[in-house]
């Protein structure tokens, strides 16, 4: 039995194995019992409108033997609004499906999601926690965070080193080292500085690692020769 695309009529062979990739689209705007096969080309064409008029659609991705679910059962955002452009998403543009979109945007995203935080969905949350992770709470890139805090560091050492301070100075003063010192924690805590942080760790880990497996394989050959 043979599989057709119904806007080009192409046809190609069905199986355990997915020979072509295809997509299945479920309930056009709602409607129950309505259906549509399309090819690759055919759903990319016309991708943002059906992500709009269909409430479910599934991927059939060549040489898989199951469908993935696009929209409908997963929690995806493609074929809803989008808050920063306006527009519906193409599967492209999906946070959902791609976590990985390009760093302005994501950024402009994590804003969007932070000034709303009170409002979010759980979905949104998540979402929001993963951005937080990757960039930090106040938003700022690895450049912009190390000027930030050579220039805490720079007013700390002038208000240091007056000798009579104000109170105002004095209090100025603390804050920016409480400033400083979160600042440098959530550097330090980032994800891309893990290897950094944890290097040590992780080479003495292996090292021991390797002694043991050493030590289990002359131990294990001594046994052996011994039962002879």
């Amino acid at each position: 039995m043979n599989v057709k695309c119904e806007k080009c009529n192409q046809e190609w062979e069905s199986g355990w194995t997915i020979k072509q990739t295809h997509y299945k689209l479920f309930k056009h705007k709602g409607e129950s019992g309505t259906e549509k096969v399309l090819c690759q080309t055919c759903y990319q064409q016309d991708q943002n409108q059906y992500l709009k008029d269909w409430e479910r659609i599934q991927e059939y991705e060549k040489g898989e033997n199951m469908p993935k679910e696009i929209k409908g059962l997963t929690k995806c955002y493609a074929g809803k609004i989008d808050e920063i452009e306006g527009k519906v998403l193409s599967q492209s543009k999906c946070y959902h499906c791609n976590p990985w979109k390009v760093e302005p945007e994501q950024r402009e995203r994590m804003k969007k999601l932070q000034e709303n935080r009170k409002d979010l969905h759980w979905e949104e949350k998540r979402e929001l926690e993963e951005l937080e992770k990757r960039y930090g709470k106040n938003n700022e890139n690895p450049k912009q965070r190390e000027n930030k805090i050579k220039e805490l560091q720079a007013r700390i050492a002038e208000l240091e080193a007056i000798t009579n301070r104000t109170p105002e100075q004095e209090q100025e003063l603390q804050g920016k080292r409480k400033e400083l010192e979160d600042l440098e924690k959530e550097t330090n805590s980032s994800p891309s500085d893990f290897w950094g942080n944890y290097k040590g760790w992780i080479i003495g880990g292996v090292v021991i690692l390797v002694i043991l497996i050493i030590l289990g394989i002359v131990f294990g050959s001594k046994k052996k020769c011994t039962n002879y």
